[in-house]
């Protein structure tokens, strides 16, 4: 689907076969950090509809693109259509003068039992494909272009919990992690997430020493541990007649 064009796409466009909506409260007060966020949304957006290549750069930092659109970046059918609320119009950003003379706060309608966390907002993403998993994609590729922290390779999460050297070669673990989406939470964010798997003989020389080193790093502003727990991974069946758990109950 065009992104250019006097209309944006989605509204009068053929419809997808799937949707999604995500509305936004603006925090800040800058009018020039709201422009410079508009034109960085409107080149992702262009980009991702116009299946442009990711950019590449060093390995040192994280990939710009998952690679879930495949090698031609394909988005099945990709509509993203941007709207503004009322609230962009009030004193912050010097707009009221330009508020369109019908937009005003949605009000209690017959019947409505409005939830404010579910209500209003900034600005709002309204997204179609073809596809459910583009839609989650598209999404994220679209938070990452908001500001945010340059990330440099001597204080990378990975490095910091594996500098590779002889102090810490005692504390390598065998690391498992698995993606998880679940929906959105309570206050509208997605709620997804890497649930993560290690192996070590130690828990005080394996993973409780990297965490040690883990901690303060720039990475804790972006996740949020909400369980965990530890175990121990019982010895295998060597034998037809064998069963785990044999050791500890014999």
């Amino acid at each position: 689907m065009p992104f250019l064009g006097d209309r944006q796409p989605g509204v009068d466009t053929p419809a997808a076969h799937f949707g999604l909506l995500a509305a936004f409260n603006l925090v800040s007060d800058d009018r020039a950090r709201l422009a410079r966020s508009l034109r960085d949304l409107t080149d992702e957006v262009r980009g991702l509809m116009e299946a442009r290549p990711p950019t590449r750069r060093d390995t040192a930092y994280p990939l710009t693109e998952t690679g879930i659109l495949g090698p031609e970046g394909g988005t099945d059918g990709l509509a993203v259509t941007l709207s503004v609320g009322a609230s962009l119009f009030d004193d912050r950003f010097g707009l009221a003068e330009r508020r369109p003379r019908e937009l005003v706060r949605m009000p209690f309608l017959a019947n409505d039992r409005l939830d404010p966390a579910q209500s209003h907002g900034g600005l709002l993403l309204a997204l179609s494909a073809d596809q459910p998993d583009v839609l989650l994609h598209i999404l994220r590729q679209l938070l990452r272009r908001g500001p945010g922290r340059p990330r440099r390779p001597l204080d990378a999460h990975i490095r910091m919990a594996n500098p590779r050297t002889s102090e810490t070669a005692g504390s390598r673990i065998l690391r498992r992690g698995f993606n998880f989406p679940r929906g959105f939470d309570a206050a509208g964010r997605l709620d997804q997430g890497l649930a993560f798997v290690s192996y070590q003989k130690s828990l005080a020389r394996g993973f409780l020493a990297v965490q040690a080193r883990l901690k303060g790093e720039a990475l804790e502003e972006y996740i949020l541990p909400v369980g965990g727990g530890f175990f121990f991974v019982l010895p295998g069946a060597p034998t037809a007649d064998a069963w785990l758990g044999q050791q500890l109950l014999d």
